[in-house]
């Protein structure tokens, strides 16, 4: 089965054209790794957009310091927070918001807990952890 890649689309005038091909291609290749593991599972996860802004001012009720899953599959990451983030923590994060957005998923553990893993595990662990998500995602 062969998947189509998601979309990405971005939007943020603050950011010049290299601060956008440098994110464009953290989440490209993050977002490769996600759709390996899902062609391995046969499972054909939503197609998701991608923005940045400040979360603060565009979702002032969420507690959300680093990335939403809002409407229409539209994941938002605090420019702030991805301009002063380790790449290991954005990973982190662009796989939780996937496992909202592309997968309906909801918090839980593993790369769907809102706590951050620990660097030394993740780096062990990425496949696996990516894994666990299609496998929530096969028993909801």
């Amino acid at each position: 089965m062969k998947l189509l890649p998601l979309l990405l689309l971005f939007t943020s005038c603050a950011w010049t054209n290299f601060h956008q091909r440098l994110a464009e291609k953290q989440i490209s290749r993050v977002e490769q790794e996600f759709i390996q593991v899902a062609n391995k599972n046969k499972v054909k996860p939503h197609r998701v957009k991608y923005n940045f802004a400040n979360l603060k001012e565009l979702f002032p009720k969420s507690n959300s310091w680093a990335g939403v899953c809002a409407k229409n599959n539209q994941i938002y990451f605090d420019i702030r927070w991805w301009n002063n983030s380790h790449s290991l923590d954005k990973e982190q994060v662009i796989l939780h918001e996937l496992g909202h957005c592309a997968l309906g998923l909801k918090h839980g553990s593993g790369l769907m807990s809102q706590e951050p893993i620990p660097e030394s595990f993740y780096l062990k662990n990425k496949q696996t952890l990516i894994q666990q998500l299609f496998d929530k995602y096969k028993l909801k």
